[in-house]
């Protein structure tokens, strides 16, 4: 049996050295900020948490942030997670699907984009059931017995035996629709608020297929972080923690878990 410690950890604000108080989310949102230096009214698409797309008028102290639209179930990079699992693929989902995609038929599969359920709100459930039945009905065509109702997709993963199915096929063909949906509503959101620029954070930002469609699609100019920053990093909590302190906001020691803490 494994041993049980509780550790105590002090915690000592050093001279004159301020305290910020930040979410998580803040530094996906602000690190293309302070990277692509965005002008004016920029558009950001941010495809992990909550997926929200969000208008930001802003200079060099404030920045305004007002939600258009979020994920009304999993983000976009939890969805690929998920069918990456299903499909046997390794974890992070993201990149495995994507390296898979490049061998498969994007347009093998029809498979439904996400719901639409508001001008910029997005539900990706219809899209991962879809992709569960197609493996499921592969799989009964030849001869396993795999039952009609009760499976959940968290519980679903393709066996060794299982990879002579067209997993290439279907990881392309999940790949072409998620990317459709993401980029659909973010050219409603651009035209919609006059956007004179498009910000693209989170994991899903590495993306290559939704980097060459958004930028094939939008007719205004997208900033990207470089890859090796889209995933949770500290220059990302840097640069949210950098327009945080020009604000003039401060925090002490005696603060507490706040789950609704503002992004700006």
């Amino acid at each position: 049996m494994s041993e049980m410690r509780v550790i105590g950890i002090r915690v000592e604000q050093p001279q004159n050295q301020p305290v910020l108080l930040l979410r998580e989310a803040a530094g996906e949102r602000y690190l293309p900020i302070w990277i692509g230096q965005a002008e004016a009214t920029a558009i950001v698409l941010e495809q992990e948490g909550v997926t929200p797309i969000r208008p930001l008028t802003h200079d060099l102290i404030k920045i305004l942030i007002t939600e258009l639209g979020h994920t009304l179930d999993d983000a976009a990079g939890e969805a690929f997670d998920k069918v990456a699992r299903l499909l046997g693929l390794q974890y992070p989902g993201g990149p495995s699907i994507e390296r898979c995609a490049r061998e498969g038929n994007p347009a093998a599969f029809d498979l439904p984009r996400a719901l639409s359920v508001g001008p910029y709100d997005f539900s990706f459930s219809g899209l991962k059931t879809a992709v569960l039945r197609i493996v499921q009905d592969l799989q009964r065509a030849q001869g396993q017995e795999i039952p009609f109702r009760g499976t959940r997709l968290a519980d679903a993963s393709l066996e060794a035996g299982d990879l002579t199915l067209p997993v290439a096929d279907l990881a392309a063909s999940f790949q072409e629709a998620l990317v459709g949906a993401l980029v659909a509503k973010t050219l409603q959101a651009l035209n919609d608020h006059h956007a004179v620029t498009l910000l693209v954070a989170g994991g899903v930002a590495a993306n290559h297929r939704l980097r060459d469609e958004l930028t094939r699609a939008v007719s205004v100019p997208v900033r990207y972080p470089p890859i090796r920053y889209c995933t949770d990093n500290a220059a990302m909590m840097g640069a949210a923690a950098y327009y945080r302190y020009l604000s003039g906001d401060r925090a002490t020691l005696a603060l507490d878990v706040l789950p609704g803490l503002a992004l700006a």
